[in-house]
């Protein structure tokens, strides 16, 4: 057996290679949703204890239903603070590594983008642009990076570089 080999069946091991470039929301939109959550949280426990302890005969029941509701939806919104946290692009040489919500990471390569465009969205005067890859049959969004967040400039660099004929349709 070689010194080389160290896992069973005879493979090197592999090693995660580090991205070129990471994408991903900025900090305080989780922080924000976790903050919401946390207080509804927070709301529902000091509400489910005064009930407990207030000495009505449905004291418990009252106290159940504060912590079911108000703490179940605290604990959605913590969850979708995690959700938005993991949300990232990782930038390699060969493909994008592209992570949404809780879903597992699904390797994008340059190949597979059918078509680029640009989605704005507008609210109270203020506007945002996402670069938006589609498969080649343009049915699956494959890739979704909103300009001003960290990381979206290399993600529209590695776009250009490795799409240039669908990043000039982009226009």
């Amino acid at each position: 057996m070689s010194d080389t080999i160290t896992t069973p069946g005879g493979s090197a091991p592999a090693g995660r290679t580090k991205p070129l470039f990471t994408a991903h929301r900025p900090t305080w939109q989780w922080a924000a949703v976790a903050l919401v959550g946390g207080v509804i949280v927070l709301i529902g426990l000091v509400t489910a204890l005064q009930d407990a302890l207030s000495g009505r005969p449905d004291a418990l029941t009252m106290a159940g239903f504060s912590v079911f509701f108000f703490c179940g939806f605290g604990v959605l919104w913590l969850i979708a603070a995690a959700m938005i946290r993991r949300s990232r692009i990782d930038g390699f040489d060969q493909h994008l590594s592209v992570v949404s919500g809780f879903r597992k990471a699904r390797a994008v390569q340059p190949g597979d983008i059918g078509r680029l465009g640009l989605e704005v969205q507008s609210r109270n005067g203020v506007s945002f642009q996402t670069v938006v890859g589609w498969d080649q049959r343009g049915r699956r969004r494959l890739v979704r990076a909103t300009r001003g967040h960290p990381g979206t400039d290399e993600v529209e660099a590695w776009l250009a570089s490795r799409c240039p004929k669908e990043w000039a349709a982009l226009g």
